[in-house]
């Protein structure tokens, strides 16, 4: 994606076709309305979630 011949745009529609295979196995989480604070709790407490069900 360093190609100095692109545009921005273009960068980034290549990026998401190269990610586009991962959107299954993800977690989409928006936090435009989060401060870090409540972002940061908000991680902690998905990982440890995430983390008991492995056990």
């Amino acid at each position: 994606m360093s190609d100095a011949n692109i545009t921005l745009e273009e960068a980034i529609r290549r990026e998401r076709e190269a990610l586009a295979s991962l959107i299954g196995i993800g977690h989409h989480i928006d936090t435009s309305a989060l401060r870090p604070n409540a972002l940061r709790a908000f991680i902690k407490d998905f990982i440890a979630e995430s983390r008991s069900l492995l056990n």
